[in-house]
């Protein structure tokens, strides 16, 4: 796992922030947005946090190798961010995806491009990256954790792990829906309780 530091010249919060994104993703997604804005990163710095970002194992500038993390998934494709992101045909109009939603259309590219394949066993892909957060939490001590869609249950399993160091877990649009098939990833046997 590749962990990136960074804090504001004065440090005014108690607990680091751990950013962990999302399944195809990678630890580059927190430090600005598909339209050039400052990121998630930036505005917890901004508020006097340390933060770390880090790129899950397989993933960004913590390279993918077979041995270590098995099969990989499908590449990710322009339909499969069409279908992840974008309403479909004849359902009400999305309010929240506000960009151009064809290849070509700038904000598309530019998510489409940040994206990898995920590892083809999400269960074992879950506990390497809940062994690596733990790892990582080991030395930072008390932390937040701020973790966005596939990368989720990582949050939440090293909140399991180390409940007296994890003093909160934020998950942005968690990975969903329960009981799903995600094909060439495997499938989603529960939901939260």
């Amino acid at each position: 796992m590749f962990v990136q530091w960074e804090a504001p010249e004065q440090v005014t919060r108690r607990y680091p922030v751990v950013l962990v994104h999302d399944g195809g993703g990678q630890g580059t997604d927190w430090l600005t947005t598909v339209d050039g804005r400052p990121g998630w990163a930036d505005h917890f710095l901004a508020a006097g946090f340390p933060v770390y970002v880090v790129d899950r194992p397989g993933h960004g500038r913590s390279p993918f190798h077979p041995t270590a993390m098995g099969q990989m998934g499908a590449p990710f494709s322009y339909q499969a961010a069409q279908g992840l992101f974008l309403s479909d045909a004849g359902s009400e109009p999305h309010c929240q995806w506000s960009y151009g939603g064809q290849p070509g259309d700038h904000e598309l590219d530019q998510l489409v491009a940040g994206m990898g394949p995920s590892p083809a066993d999400l269960g074992y892909s879950q506990s390497l990256d809940c062994d690596r957060l733990t790892r990582l939490l080991d030395q930072l001590g008390h932390s937040l954790i701020v973790t966005h869609s596939a990368g989720a249950p990582a949050g939440w399993l090293v909140a399991e792990a180390r409940r007296d160091l994890v003093k909160g877990v934020a998950a942005v649009e968690p990975i969903g829906p329960p009981f799903a098939d995600f094909p060439g990833m495997g499938k989603l046997d529960w939901d939260l309780t």
